[in-house]
């Protein structure tokens, strides 16, 4: 009698040439389940929340972050690509709405990554902020420069091997930081802005790139100066800010019953979260439409109160300050838990229909 119950185990032999690399195509590839692309973002978001006050936990984060923000730049580049091409050869429009999804998947995963990136900065500075706008008023490209990238590596290893106790982040990997390439900081009330010079790097841009951080930084250490043709003064007020996730705690509930709820925060908001799971297991195609739309009409409507429609994700990451959390856990309540949850959902997360 045949045991067929034994595990089987083989072998065999691939050879992986620079011939058979150019026989590899972009696409056909495994494709990758919209959930497990969720997975990955939760956990580099609950990395970069449990480890937020350790260097080196956040240094590994950083470079699985930069790994996955040029895997998502490139997706997207080739998508672009190969839709100019199926346009070209007057391509089926199901083939072409089919690259043109996996684009739209991509170009909200490479968001994701940068939201993710932001959250580790907004907390490295803070949450000052004057800082961070001063910091974000700059024109940037929008994606990484893999020529000028080694340089910057190297750059970001020789601070971090020469400064202990310093923590740093790789400024590509946000949206908001456009001054300079690393930012460090040294200890609480110093921080240091890296501009990197690669043999690429052309003198006159290097030279303007020098002279915008520098005003900027005088900026913020005089505490005022001319920004836009007016004088405007920095200050710091009592308050502590907070994160209001209660606000929205019975809208959650809502959308893991119904799929699709919405609500209004006081003159200034309208939230909506999408459940995902329970849209797609009642069989229908797409969430409450209606809902959504009254959300917008609403928002239209507060005008001059200029209410707008945020991404929930920015709440979820960028709310008050984290409270401090002991290494292996995270002092957030369950509603606090669930909010993120359904933040990733609502804005990082892709619609699940896609991943076939």
């Amino acid at each position: 009698m045949v045991d067929n119950s034994r595990k089987k185990y083989s072998r065999r032999s691939v050879a992986f040439d620079e011939f058979r690399r150019k026989q590899v195509s972009t696409f056909g590839g495994r494709a990758i389940p919209a959930d497990e692309h969720l997975m990955v973002l939760e956990d580099h978001l609950d990395i970069a929340m449990r480890r937020r006050n350790h260097a080196y936990p956040l240094f590994k984060l950083q470079m699985a972050l930069l790994t996955d923000l040029i895997t998502a730049e490139k997706a997207v580049a080739d998508c672009k690509k190969k839709i100019e091409e199926l346009k070209a050869a007057s391509a089926e429009a199901a083939d072409i709405e089919a690259v043109s999804a996996e684009q739209q998947r991509y170009t909200v995963l490479r968001r994701a990554l940068r939201d993710i990136g932001d959250g580790i900065a907004w907390r490295l500075l803070e949450y000052d902020r004057a800082a961070l706008v001063a910091l974000a008023s700059h024109a940037r490209k929008p994606h990484i420069n893999i020529e000028g990238l080694p340089a910057e590596l190297n750059a970001f290893a020789d601070i971090w091997n020469s400064y202990s106790g310093s923590m740093l982040v790789l400024n590509d990997l946000t949206h908001f930081l456009k001054k300079a390439d690393i930012t460090v900081r040294r200890d609480a009330d110093h921080f240091e802005f890296v501009e990197v010079k690669s043999s690429r790097t052309k003198s006159g841009t290097m030279s303007r790139q020098k002279a915008d951080l520098a005003e900027t930084l005088a900026f913020l250490n005089e505490q005022g100066g001319e920004r836009h043709g007016q004088t405007v003064r920095i200050r710091s007020l009592p308050v502590q800010p907070k994160g209001f996730f209660n606000a929205v705690c019975s809208t959650i509930r809502e959308a893991e019953k119904e799929g699709t709820a919405w609500a209004k925060i006081g003159e200034h908001l309208t939230v909506e979260f999408i459940d995902w799971s329970v849209v797609l297991r009642g069989g229908v195609e797409e969430p409450d439409m209606k809902k959504i739309e009254e959300s917008a009409a609403v928002a239209e409507r507060a005008i001059p109160v200029r209410a707008e429609r945020r991404a929930i994700f920015d709440l979820s990451i960028f709310g008050a300050p984290a409270r401090e959390a002991d290494d292996e856990h995270t002092d957030d309540d369950v509603e606090t838990q669930r909010f993120r949850r359904h933040s990733l959902y609502r804005v990082a997360g892709l619609d699940p229909r896609s991943s076939a």
